[in-house]
């Protein structure tokens, strides 16, 4: 469980591995907001965290 970027909820953040299919998805269970990434057999569940708050980093900074 991870805390949400986007509410700033603790622990809130799941992270679901399906190595079947090559997806990492994680959600947090207050706000709604998700992500999804490609993952493989390596792919650990901080790795799809980091990833997003990577995506989330470079989504919302600011224009300078």
């Amino acid at each position: 469980m991870f805390d949400c970027p986007f509410c700033g909820g603790k622990d809130l953040c799941g992270v679901t591995m399906d190595y079947d299919h090559s997806t990492g998805f994680i959600k947090c269970d207050a706000c709604g907001a998700k992500y999804e990434m490609q993952i493989n057999r390596l792919t650990e569940a901080i790795d799809v965290y980091s990833e997003w708050i990577d995506m989330c980093a470079t989504t919302t900074a600011p224009a300078t």
